[in-house]
């Protein structure tokens, strides 16, 4: 079957004459047929869309219909409502840089509470919630009497993992709530100043951390 086939013929397409150069490569009968089957697909299309319009209902009504606009073909949402004064965004930066200080304040007292002096009993003996006994009790001659459960030495090491854990995350919760609190207080500050005199920089650091800066002009006080 391969030995006819190279005696076939081979047949090459016809290019485009001389003449006609100047309108590009001449258009094989695939190319017609990816032209014809797009055109009848868009043609489809506007077809379903005409026949929608003429079954809509004249009545019917969506509040999209006065909330949007087309801008050149594209439709875009109308903005509705009064603007926020510049004293109504100052309140709200205030009540944020509020939130973000109250929550620093918190994780700041976590990392100072001490629950072994809380308690009076030994950093291991915490998380105890029953037989949790003082540092007198222990100081006492029954307790040495008792006899060390098995075990215990992984479970006081475990615990102690955990609360080291735990420090670790507050203090870099404590940590990014005090940059948050910074940015949000000098946002709040360009915002009173309205602008007028403050200078926007961005220095970076020794890690390679740029931050965002402002800088006042200085006001002679009277």
């Amino acid at each position: 079957m391969s030995f006819v086939k190279d005696l076939q013929r081979a047949h090459k397409e016809r290019a485009q004459p001389r003449a006609r150069q100047r309108y590009g490569l001449l258009e094989k009968k695939k190319d017609y047929k990816l032209r014809a089957r797009d055109y009848k697909k868009k043609q489809a299309v506007l077809k379903n869309l005409r026949v929608k319009a003429a079954n809509r209902n004249p009545d019917e009504f969506y509040f999209k219909m006065i909330k949007s606009k087309t801008v050149g073909g594209v439709h875009t949402r109308t903005r509705r409502g009064k603007r926020r004064t510049q004293t109504q965004m100052v309140n709200m930066k205030t009540q944020d840089m509020m939130y973000y200080v109250a929550a620093r304040q918190t994780e700041k007292k976590a990392l100072t509470f001490r629950p072994e002096n809380y308690f009076n009993t030994l950093p291991e003996l915490v998380d105890r919630r029953f037989n949790r006994p003082t540092l007198e009790q222990l100081q006492s001659e029954e307790l040495f009497t008792t006899p060390v459960v098995a075990g215990q030495t992984a479970a006081i090491a475990s615990s102690r993992k955990r609360q080291y854990s735990e420090l670790k995350q507050r203090m870099q919760r404590e940590k990014s709530l005090a940059q948050v609190v910074e940015k949000v207080s000098s946002k709040r500050q360009v915002m009173m100043s309205k602008g007028a005199g403050v200078k926007k920089m961005k220095v970076e650091d020794s890690k390679g951390n740029v931050k965002t800066l402002f800088k006042w002009k200085k006001v002679r006080s009277k």
